[in-house]
């Protein structure tokens, strides 16, 4: 287990460091900001917002298919955001 531990600590390191960097990267320092809140509060909406969504979908008595449907509009918006930044 000794020999796996850098491995894994570059690994984490690594997925930290490297798409921030990308964000970082990729837009002027004018609308840096905008992006990185973006790419922050990505990961907190799908827990925050997937269990409310997903109840609203079961208790309308619609098909379980809806569940993707919503998920492609979230996306789509989600994209088109990212290219008006």
């Amino acid at each position: 287990m000794c020999s796996l531990k850098p491995k894994i600590v570059l690994t984490l390191t690594l997925y930290d460091v490297v798409p921030s960097a990308l964000v970082g990267d990729l837009w002027d320092p004018k609308t840096r900001g905008k992006a990185m809140i973006l790419f922050a509060v990505t990961p907190f909406t799908g827990p925050a917002l997937g269990p409310v969504v997903a109840g609203y979908i079961a208790l309308t008595g619609t098909s379980w298919r809806w569940i993707f449907w919503v998920l492609t509009i979230f996306v789509s918006n989600y994209c088109l955001a990212s290219q008006y930044i």
